[in-house]
């Protein structure tokens, strides 16, 4: 597992020893991810607030993975060379 996984799991609250995933470590009340965690569950949360949350969480965790990702999302693909995933495509019809 590359040096930038193991940051994106210490955000998450797992550690690892000896190259292998143990027990979670505690999460204290009100971090980061228990925000994005609850935000998630909210229908009344606007999904672009989440998305920010997980840019964050990608910066905090040193993962380019996925503060790339959520931008994409946050931005619809606009202005972007990355293909656009087959989840935001519109379904075949007929």
């Amino acid at each position: 597992m590359s040096r930038d996984s193991w940051g994106f799991f210490r955000a998450l609250g797992i550690s690892a020893q000896s190259g292998d995933i143990v027990a979670p470590m505690p999460q204290h009340e009100g971090n980061l991810l228990n925000e994005i965690q609850r935000d998630a569950l909210d229908a009344r949360t606007p999904v672009a607030n989440t998305l920010r949350k997980l840019v964050a969480l990608g910066g905090v965790a040193g993962s380019t993975e996925l503060q790339t990702w959520a931008s994409l999302e946050l931005r619809g693909y606009f202005g972007s060379s990355v293909e656009l995933p087959d989840y935001r495509k519109p379904a075949p019809c007929c």
